[in-house]
């Protein structure tokens, strides 16, 4: 009776077994095949730019990624990146070597929406002719950045002749500053890295999540809550903080062997002010959109002056920067900005970069004996 008893347990045991294992294997089967589904449906080209966290929660972007990539209303463009996620010319025979210009930044650095030859950091390679790389994604924050330098200088053990700081004012101050305070490490961290890099389902299920949920947007786009949030004395404080985290990353990045040189770019709406229309889409309601419209003016007059102040203490720090207002101001809005974002068209990029390799051009020759 034991051995029937036994025998009757272990053939319950393994049936159970089999029947998790046949349910895993239909899992398995099904989310393989809705993989191929979005993959067809997207027709190769991912719908975002994916990004990962590391230990600590900073954002970068997938390592050895190689993919095209359409975001809504663009058009197709290609992102591949090195070992460390730094962006580049896609295709290039040593991918691993050392970039003597270095682009930091947020997702204006990154080139965001356009193809590497059309991005700040493709432009200042055509012009000089020096392997360059881009360290940015959306969204950054100055310690993302600083955490993320630390990590490549101890792989490459070579430091870039020159860094080029794009620190985008307008809509990512308090981002770039403030984002800290915001920053959560996910459960599965590694799983979710993994999946970013290589799933098109993972990106298509975190989308519809975002648009079940309303998005994540405390305010909609283009509304800067820091510029009326703040009083002017506070406003200053931000400003010499900007760019006191600014001079501590040089500090940390660049000895007096790297050229260091910030390139300040404004808001879309701060240059162009009709460039808030766009943002319509984000406000729950006409009453909430005409009430942030209506505060554009002071805004950007307040931003304008954050700027100056910025500008003033980093040229105190004896730090290059270069202001980008002027060169947009002079390009009609549509030309300047994307029109579903505040990010910089193939065109403003290219002329900002022309205006800033020109500034440093005729800085070295004043410089030269």
């Amino acid at each position: 009776m034991l051995i029937t008893a036994t025998t009757r347990m272990l053939s319950k045991t393994l049936r159970l077994a089999l029947q998790a294992g046949s349910f895993l294997l239909w899992v398995a089967g099904a989310l393989i095949a809705l993989e191929l589904i979005s993959r067809l449906l997207h027709m190769g080209t991912r719908p975002v730019v994916p990004s990962i966290q590391d230990e600590l929660g900073h954002y970068r972007m997938v390592p050895d990624f190689s993919s095209s990539i359409r975001l809504p209303g663009g058009r197709t463009y290609r992102v591949c990146t090195d070992h460390m996620g730094l962006r580049m010319l896609c295709g290039v025979a040593n991918p691993e070597a050392p970039a003597s210009t270095l682009v930091v930044g947020d997702s204006q650095a990154s080139g965001w929406g356009l193809p590497w030859e059309d991005s700040i950091g493709g432009r200042l390679e055509a012009a000089s002719g020096h392997f360059t790389k881009t360290l940015a994604t959306a969204g950054n924050d100055v310690e993302t950045i600083q955490f993320w330098m630390d990590d490549y200088y101890r792989f490459q053990r070579v430091r870039p002749r020159q860094v080029i700081f794009v620190f985008n004012l307008g809509n990512d101050l308090d981002e770039l500053i403030l984002n800290r305070a915001h920053v959560i490490v996910p459960t599965l961290r590694k799983s979710r890295n993994w999946l970013s890099g290589h799933s098109f389902l993972f990106l298509d299920v975190n989308l519809l999540k975002y648009v079940l949920t309303g998005g994540d947007f405390s305010f909609p786009p283009g509304a800067n809550p820091v510029v009326f949030a703040l009083n002017e004395s506070e406003r200053d404080v931000l400003a010499i903080s900007a760019a006191s985290m600014v001079a501590e990353l040089r500090h940390r990045c660049c000895d007096a062997t790297v050229d260091f040189e910030v390139l300040l770019l404004p808001g879309d709406y701060q240059v162009h002010a009709e460039q808030f229309t766009k943002y319509r889409p984000f406000y729950h309601s006409a009453a909430e959109y005409q009430k942030w419209e209506a505060s554009v003016p002071l805004a950007r007059q307040r931003l304008d002056e954050i700027a100056t102040r910025i500008v003033e203490e980093l040229n105190r720090k004896h730090i290059a920067v270069s202001r980008a207002d002027e060169v947009l101001a002079a390009l009609p809005g549509p030309q300047a900005f994307q029109g579903a974002s505040h990010h910089l068209t193939a065109e403003a990029v290219r002329a900002v970069v022309d205006s800033l390799r020109g500034k440093l051009h005729r800085e070295t020759e004043a410089d030269e004996p």
